[in-house]
């Protein structure tokens, strides 16, 4: 066979038949161990600051919530709510401004629900007929 031959060439596994030409791995030779530089290592300290930025206290929702949504008082909770996730932000705790935050998402969203739901019942049944606005003349 043609694999069986030896190579007639200058090259450095000359006398190595093709089919056990050495590619560079050889299993039995020992890997010297590493060893650490002889220069010191060094080490980095990094400072994380947390931004209270993103930390959101809805507090225009819930002003305007209860100035315009005042559905249930719902408004005037989402305000106060607002109010003291902002001051938990400004003292630094992070926890309890992201609680009051999420409790006056949830109020505002309520209160805007609650009162989207009114108008639309109120257009409703207002085109339907039902509820009609009648405007009397007061005897003069």
């Amino acid at each position: 066979m043609d694999a069986e031959k030896k190579m007639d060439s200058s090259n450095p596994g000359e006398g190595v038949y093709v089919n056990q030409v050495n590619l560079g791995y050889d299993p039995h030779r020992e890997v010297p161990a590493y060893s650490a530089p002889s220069y010191p290592a060094t080490t980095t300290v990094v400072t994380i600051v947390e931004d209270n930025s993103l930390i959101s206290d809805h507090i225009v929702w819930s002003i305007f919530s209860t100035l315009y949504m005042n559905c249930c008082c719902l408004g005037f909770f989402a305000l106060l709510y607002s109010v003291k996730s902002r001051d938990r932000k400004l003292m630094g705790d992070r926890v309890s401004a992201k609680a009051y935050g999420n409790k006056a998402r949830t109020l505002n969203i309520t209160t805007t629900v609650i009162t989207s739901l009114y108008i639309l019942l109120m257009i409703i049944l207002m085109a339907s007929g039902i509820l009609t606005l009648r405007y009397y003349n007061a005897p003069t």
